[in-house]
């Protein structure tokens, strides 16, 4: 069932601006959700500036994605960064970064708002503003060469977690083909990942404990990575990129349960490496757990770990070729990357596995304590699992929205074949 309280604040979107390169804010009436994580549908109503809404597959339900409107419209049009923008392109950018995984109370989903896109990112340094959603997003060209403020305080070893690793990637057909044998792996097993053939990592261990630390300030540059504030201009990438690579800004929803239905019921926790960059962001203070964070020492088949909580009100970057595991994080988290496929495919994906025992790695961090969680910004979502009266009721509440043109989509054939039923029924 959906447990909702409504409250009336300003709506806010963003668009645009090409004179001053700031995305502005417009504001009309809202009437905002707040949902219930055990829910398999939850309720966003907004009366006014409304974004229209795109249903995207998959595997375990259908998330319907609040996109701009400015990236909604059927018509192709030019953006402010010239490039063409058209409800048919927001499609084939979102397939490529669906993720409904899990079970209703622990589940991650998304994307579950398209915020647009930032291109040309080694010309501008940028400056979010999460205090209010959608999130205000600023940014300014490079005139002169700036000094971004650099973390300067060196992470004491004493903070890392040495663990014995054999990294064996997808590419590795024939070793890998064993090891999914050897391990009673089933094809749905490895597609919990946006990325296609992923490999594995053998562990000598069945848990990693990562230590609890304060990040701000703290150099994270031997692991390939940033976190900087959000208030403080700072350049996301300094790599010129092709258009194809503008990073789209999407939002997903870990649920609290989402990790350990990972590790017990789904494929397992997994870490990563590949060629492009991204972001990960808080949108709210309620949204915590960690991405961990790992690089190979001198020493053979050892990785070092280590566990960042994201503070809010701060970014945490992730540059080309870091290691990096983001599914223990829970909350509302903005994230950016490309949305391009053969980018995509540069992905080198494993889940953690135990040598010994054949099952799944857990993780966590030592003294983490989890806030109460509160989400008002959760998306629309109808798990496979759903009894027939949460189906109608997510059927009904589409009913009242805009929607993008998605035929694909088993929920949308129905409130299609609906409202012609509706329109053709004798009055």
């Amino acid at each position: 069932m959906i447990t909702t309280n409504f409250s009336s604040k300003p709506d806010i979107f963003i668009q645009q601006n090409l004179n001053t390169n700031n995305f502005v804010v417009k504001t009309g009436t809202v009437s905002s959700g707040i949902w219930n994580l055990t829910a398999s549908v939850s309720s966003y109503v907004i009366s006014f500036f409304d974004d229209r809404l795109l249903l995207l597959d998959g595997e375990k339900g259908t998330v319907a994605c609040r996109v701009n409107y400015h990236l909604s419209h059927t018509l192709p049009r030019l953006s402010d960064d010239w490039t063409i923008e058209c409800a048919a392109r927001t499609f084939l950018r979102m397939s490529n970064l669906i993720a409904v995984r899990g079970i209703p109370g622990s589940s991650m989903v998304g994307p579950c708002d398209y915020f647009g896109n930032l291109g040309q990112l080694d010309k501008y340094t940028y400056q979010f503003d999460v205090t209010q959603f959608p999130p205000l997003i600023q940014r300014k060209p490079i005139l002169t060469k700036e000094i971004e403020i650099q973390s300067d305080i060196k992470l004491d070893n004493a903070l890392l977690t040495n663990v014995k690793a054999e990294w064996i990637p997808g590419s590795e057909k024939e070793i890998l083909f064993k090891k999914q044998t050897e391990y009673h792996l089933k094809p749905q097993h490895l597609r919990q990942s946006l990325f296609l053939d992923p490999g594995l990592l053998e562990l000598e261990t069945n848990e990693i404990e990562l230590k609890h630390f304060d990040p701000h300030g703290i150099d994270l540059s031997a692991f390939k990575a940033r976190l900087v504030n959000n208030n403080i201009p700072f350049q996301i990438s300094q790599k010129p990129l092709a258009s194809k690579d503008d990073f789209r800004v999407v939002t997903y929803l870990y649920e609290q349960g989402y990790a350990n239905w990972q590790v017990k019921e789904g494929s397992g926790l997994f870490i990563e490496k590949h060629n492009f960059s991204q972001f990960m962001t808080p949108l709210t203070p309620f949204s915590k757990g960690f991405v961990a964070l790992a690089k190979f020492n001198d020493h053979p088949n050892e990785l070092e770990m280590i566990g960042i909580q994201i503070p809010f009100g701060f970014t945490l970057i992730i540059e080309e070729g870091c290691i990096h595991g983001d599914s223990t994080l829970n909350g509302f988290y903005m994230m950016g990357m490309t949305s391009d496929h053969t980018t995509m495919r540069t992905a080198d994906t494993v889940f953690l596995k135990d040598r010994t025992t054949k099952e799944n790695v857990s993780m966590s961090i030592i003294e983490e304590k989890l806030p109460i969680f509160n989400e008002p910004h959760a998306p629309h979502v109808l798990f496979k699992e759903s009894s027939d009266h949460e189906k109608a009721e997510f059927i009904n509440l589409l009913k009242t929205k805009s929607l993008i043109c998605n035929p694909q989509n088993s929920e949308y054939r129905k409130i299609l074949l609906s409202n012609i039923y509706q329109s053709s029924s004798p009055k």
